[in-house]
């Protein structure tokens, strides 16, 4: 057997956040280093190993084969870390303290805001962190408690919840949308995602369907979209409740574009925490919170 320099926490910890985050300046910005040093700790760690865990190119850092194989081992390591920490925090009986959430701006604000009351007065304890951003949080590192996605995660030791499912919708403003006749998608004037967000499903079906120079106005905020629709700017994509709750109505399509957008896949929305932190009582109260209340919104057909 090879006799390997002793492997610490740290580097663990360093793999782990390169293959999440998939560049080294990605990863760098989540632990807090340089790229430079993230690079050539990550090198160390292979000659240490003995093994090539990453291949490097313009793509960023690709999971190799042996990396792949380790990952397992790794994610078990990294949970039995934090259960140990917080174990070691003591065990919490009191609904008490902070309790860390990120989700989408949108949902963060057409969702999550109209029940924070609600859920202050049962729980006056709570000290609520609120994240509302699409940027990337890692629950493995306990960079939050909770999170509010729109896609199952498929690694790590998670669990996860799906919150319910919406269709999606073609919707404006009121006095807009009942002024016009059934419309063809391409004759709208759209309100779309900025270019950095090319890669998401509506933002690809909208390039499908309707031409770049009916897109009016970009934007990297949902809500902001939503309110440009609100104003009567145009026609926006979204999931049918959340527009229904900013004060938007469907816009009517000709028949053929009408399947075109009721093809489309259902938005969903995923409660997701760290299988470690799942029955913290801070946590628990809030996850359990949400699901109820989400719940009675479903029964009563606002979502």
């Amino acid at each position: 057997m090879a006799n390997h320099p002793p492997f610490r926490w740290d580097d663990l910890a360093l793999l782990l956040q390169c293959q999440r985050a998939g560049t080294a300046t990605a990863a760098a910005q989540q632990l807090g280093l340089d790229p430079a040093t993230v690079s050539r700790r990550l090198t160390q760690l292979e000659r240490d190993l003995g093994l090539v865990l990453f291949q490097r190119g313009r793509d960023g850092l690709v999971a190799t084969a042996a990396l792949q194989a380790l990952l397992p081992s790794a994610e078990a390591a990294e949970a039995a870390v934090l259960s140990f920490a917080q174990a070691a925090g003591g065990v919490e009986v009191a609904v008490a303290g902070p309790v860390r959430l990120t989700m989408p701006p949108g949902v963060a604000e057409s969702l999550l805001l109209p029940l924070l009351p609600k859920l202050r007065s049962r729980h006056p304890q709570l000290q609520l962190e609120i994240d509302a951003s699409t940027a990337f949080v890692d629950l493995a590192r306990r960079e939050a408690d909770l999170a509010l996605r729109t896609r199952r995660p498929e690694h790590g030791d998670l669990v996860a919840i799906r919150l319910f499912q919406a269709k999606m919708a073609v919707m404006g403003a009121p006095h807009w949308a009942q002024s016009l006749p059934p419309m063809a998608l391409r004759e709208l004037p759209w309100l779309g995602w900025d270019r950095l967000f090319d890669h998401l499903p509506e933002a690809r079906w909208l390039a499908a369907h309707a031409p770049e120079s009916a897109v009016v106005l970009r934007s990297n905020s949902l809500p902001f979209q939503l309110a440009a629709a609100r104003a009567g700017l145009g026609a926006v994509l979204c999931p049918e409740p959340h527009g229904r709750q900013v004060g938007l109505v469907p816009v009517s399509l000709l028949p053929h574009d009408a399947e075109r957008v009721a093809a489309l896949p259902v938005s969903d929305l995923w409660m997701v925490c760290h299988r470690a932190v799942r029955e913290v009582p801070r946590v628990r109260a809030v996850w359990q919170f949400l699901v109820d209340e989400v719940a009675q919104l479903r029964a009563a057909g606002v979502l």
